[in-house]
């Protein structure tokens, strides 16, 4: 499948080519901004962020936004929507697809070769997470609890909010941050680290200077917890505490209601019959809430979520062919977390093969029709994957395709040979690029996911639990030293036959090493 894949790089990069360059057009009508840092802004297209550019240019230093309406300022999109990963042309920054996607709330950027890292249009070395404290991040209580609220306008001894724990950060830019969730919607926000006073055991912040970067709600329930530099959580949640515009709305306004009822279960989802509500009711949940909602359904309820999730340009045969694929994914009991994938993915016939990524997947209509329903089911799940590892922050390169390949076969395991392995998928992939590609590529990256979030860890643990390779997933070292030690001499540019025989002693000669086992 990565033939298919990577071919359809060069076709979608020059749609997205095209697209730039009028959004560049458009944008060129307004003044320009300056420089907020030594870098260059990039623009980036965004039809609904609210501007008359039809999106705004981006510095990659500061990670801040500019638009003629707004000058520079936090990502903040008008009117305020769900969070999705946005495409930015750069021919020359090192990809095959010409480009990369955007995280602009984390400030990271997605290629297929090297995964969510942070800009580096040279080397693309990825910066290591923050080092672990020497005490382990712990939040014990915040002060005001409720009934007491923390006020948006008062003395600074009302306006602020203290949280306590350990091993906390002991000054800024140490890699350390505070994240907010609102208790009635669940959104969550942007990460704070500037704004905060740290003392090791307690972190302050006066919520008027944060208030613009939060809710309006006048009177609101919200939780807290840390988060490290790469943004992914280092603790659980907080208790939760009130935070209200001043001490009347403290008093007397009763807290809202959740708006959208919707998002409480995959049922209340379904009843609304809203494909967005069932993406934030996934967002809030773990992958086995999600697996076993999805799992109770009765095959009538699933072939109605299933109509509900699809989102595609695909009518009449083509559509019917994807339903039936989407129904057989979501009827394995391990894949109901696919439920979230095709509820932020876009399933479109278009191009010359089949390549998954952010937030999308795009089939040629001509292979696509040929596939028999096995093997729709199986492409579907391959290339939606793609859409996952990205939007979680997945690994780049081979263990990107490794996990993409060896899902369905972990889901339907009887249908395939034994030595048809997560190592086989990987390894096979790393190998497929050194000997016959063209041009040879032998530096496609074999490595772990830098900063994954749990969703990802979760659902890469469980192919762990069906692999016979015991894949080391989730380490770089491992997969790398493995790699060399074990299947680096075997030729790939052979019958699929003689690799899988070949592979089959490379894994079993990995599998007597205790140092090619995961962390």
């Amino acid at each position: 499948m990565q033939r298919h894949r990577v071919r359809f790089l060069a076709v979608a990069r020059w749609t997205l080519l095209l697209a730039f360059l009028a959004a560049a057009s458009l944008a060129s009508i307004s003044a320009k901004p300056g420089n907020a840092s030594a870098a260059a802004p990039l623009w980036v297209n965004d039809l609904q962020y609210g501007s008359a550019g039809g999106g705004f240019y981006w510095d990659s230093v500061s990670n801040q936004v500019w638009t003629g309406e707004r000058g520079w300022h936090v990502f903040a999109p008008q009117p305020p929507r769900a969070f999705a990963p946005l495409w930015v042309n750069q021919l020359d920054y090192g990809s095959k697809g010409g480009g990369f996607y955007l995280d602009p709330l984390a400030g990271q950027v997605w290629t297929a070769e090297r995964g969510w890292h942070l800009y580096n249009p040279t080397s693309g070395t990825p910066q290591p997470p923050m080092p672990p404290p020497s005490e382990l991040p712990s939040i014990r209580t915040v002060d005001p609890v409720a009934p007491a609220c923390v006020l948006r306008t008062g003395t600074p001894a009302e306006r602020t909010l203290t949280v306590f724990g350990t091993g906390m950060a002991t000054a800024n830019f140490s890699g350390m941050h505070l994240n907010f969730q609102h208790q009635g919607s669940g959104a969550v926000s942007i990460h704070f680290d500037t704004e905060v006073v740290w003392s090791g055991t307690a972190a302050v912040v006066d919520i008027a200077k944060i208030s613009h970067l939060l809710w309006s709600d006048t009177r609101m329930e919200l939780r807290v917890r840390l988060t490290d530099a790469n943004y992914q959580s280092l603790t659980d949640w907080s208790g939760s505490f009130l935070v209200a515009e001043n001490g009347e709305a403290c008093a007397s306004a009763p807290l809202p209601q959740d708006p959208s009822p919707c998002t409480q279960s995959l049922g209340a989802a379904m009843d609304c019959s809203s494909r967005e509500s069932v993406r934030i009711w996934a967002e809030k949940s773990t992958i086995s809430t999600i697996n076993a909602a999805v799992a109770a359904l009765g095959s009538q309820q699933r072939s109605a979520l299933a109509a509900l999730l699809l989102d595609s340009n695909a009518s009449g045969g083509a559509r019917a062919q994807l339903l039936h694929a989407v129904e057989a994914i979501l009827a394995n009991s391990n894949l109901g977390f696919y439920a979230e994938i095709f509820a932020y993915t876009r399933v479109s016939l278009e191009g010359s093969g089949f390549f998954g990524a952010c937030n999308q997947v795009w089939l040629a209509p001509g292979s696509f029709a040929g596939l028999n329903p096995t093997e729709t089911r199986n492409v579907l799940a391959h290339e939606a994957f793609h859409s996952f590892n990205c939007v979680n922050r997945g690994p780049a390169g081979a263990l990107n395709e490794g996990s993409a390949i060896f899902v369905f076969k972990a889901a339907w395991p009887g249908e395939f040979d034994d030595r048809e392995t997560w190592a086989e998928a990987t390894m096979g992939t790393k190998l497929y690029y050194r000997d016959l590609w063209s041009p040879p590529d032998p530096g496609y990256p074999i490595e772990a996911a830098l900063s994954p979030t749990d969703k990802l860890n979760t659902v890469y643990a469980w192919l762990a639990s069906r692999d016979g390779s015991r894949l080391p997933w989730n380490s770089t070292a491992k997969l790398q030293a493995c790699y060399v030690a074990y299947f680096s001499s075997i030729n790939r540019a052979t019958a699929f036959d003689a690799w899988i025989v070949a592979q089959a002693v490379a894994t079993s000669k990995m599998l007597n090493d205790s140092g090619c086992r995961p962390d």
